[in-house]
């Protein structure tokens, strides 16, 4: 099944909500599917193997936005960072602000969406070159 950018930016952002954690994403069909489209195993059988096939996906995906400052944000606002696991989203998004230097409401407002993008991005890379 072809998957489109659109289908993955509301996924990230479904993500967003929860965080990268398996027992969270297992509750996101929309995520779960591009596990599926994006599984190197061909023998992902169980919902359980899906949910961290899509934690690998997205924990792959973060990693490729490098180590600066606007990579770890983005790890730190999908919980991915043991510093930021399991915490509110909006524990979350002060976390990363503090990385860029700016305040929460600039972060939500000026770089949120561009790590939204530069996520779905990559996580389409993963599931079209899983390489």
């Amino acid at each position: 099944m072809p998957v489109d950018l659109e289908q993955v930016r509301e996924a990230v952002e479904a993500v967003l909500r929860t965080g990268v954690r398996p027992a969270k994403l297992l509750d996101l069909p929309a995520v779960v599917g591009l596990a599926a489209a994006g599984s190197i195993a061909s023998e992902v059988a169980t919902a359980v193997d899906l949910a961290f096939a899509a934690e690998a996906l997205f924990k792959r995906a973060l990693v490729r936005l490098g180590d600066g400052p606007f990579g770890q944000a983005a790890r730190l606002l999908f919980g991915v960072d043991n510093e930021s696991r399991g915490l509110p989203l909006k524990t979350r998004r002060r976390l990363a602000a503090e990385e860029l230097g700016v305040y929460p409401s600039t972060f939500r407002r000026l770089y949120e969406d561009s790590i939204l993008l530069d996520v779905a991005y990559e996580v389409l890379r993963l599931i079209v070159d899983p390489a």
